[in-house]
């Protein structure tokens, strides 16, 4: 399934069929994928997979404040941003590591490379890097996978790159969908189970549905606060939420 190439400006990502997001418009559907757990956690486990079964947290030092943290550690309460101690007193078994960002940013890079095999548009922006994200764009792909090209969501790209990422050790969710923020809202949503897709009315639906807080829409505390006060709350009453998908 390997597609055609296109160069990349980016440092992190001269793969082939990488893009920077700015070299022009993505016409879709568009499949979102991000590492999950986040980059670093993941690059702890790489280095120590002993580790996988333990309560597991990146803390900036010793003392200072957590960065990442592993299911099993967040199941006990532990939760980004708190301290150390914070958090040994609501998980006292609580393995703490140091980061390690190139080891971070050498598993998103190798998640890039095999995104490349799928699509020959990878989007990878210099903001997503450290959260692990990154879209494809499968217009035109539906030939190559089998289907009707006009009951093409992406869904079935999806979950063949989870089930990739996986055989190269790296965990990761997906979604499907004709925007960014509808693609990346569902892959926050990607349960146990498969990526979910959704297309036309009902990718619409499901965008409106979002409220304001949802972190695929991208809004600042202070947007999100100014928006509630003029008296919306979800993004059907703010058209202008699409313009980032």
């Amino acid at each position: 399934m390997a597609a055609p190439a296109r160069s990349s400006r980016r440092p992190h990502a001269r793969t082939a069929g990488i893009v920077r997001r700015d070299e022009g418009p993505t016409v879709g559907p568009l499949v979102a994928v991000e590492i999950h757990p986040e980059p670093l956690l993941q690059a702890a486990w790489r280095a120590r997979p002993a580790l996988r079964g333990t309560p597991l947290v990146v803390a900036l030092a010793s003392g200072g404040r957590v960065v990442a943290v592993c299911p099993l550690a967040t199941g006990t309460g532990v939760v980004r941003g708190q301290s150390v101690a914070q958090a040994r007193l609501r998980c006292p078994t609580l393995v703490v590591v140091p980061p390690d960002p190139l080891a971070a940013a050498l598993l998103y890079a190798e998640m890039l490379h095999a995104l490349a095999a799928f699509s020959p548009i990878v989007e990878a922006a210099d903001a997503d890097a450290d959260a692990g994200v990154a879209y494809l764009d499968t217009h035109g792909l539906a030939a190559l996978w089998g289907m009707d090209p006009v009951r093409w969501d992406g869904g079935v790209v999806a979950r063949a790159i989870v089930r990739a990422l996986a055989t190269r050790g790296i965990d990761a969710r997906a979604g499907a969908g004709p925007t960014r923020v509808v693609a990346r809202a569902l892959a926050r949503r990607m349960d146990a189970g498969e990526p979910h897709a959704l297309g036309g009315d009902a990718a619409m639906a499901f965008l409106r549905a979002l409220p304001l807080d949802d972190p695929a829409l991208g809004l600042t505390p202070a947007s999100i606060a100014a928006l509630r006060d003029s008296g919306s709350r979800r993004p059907a009453r703010w058209p202008r939420c699409r313009r980032r998908g």
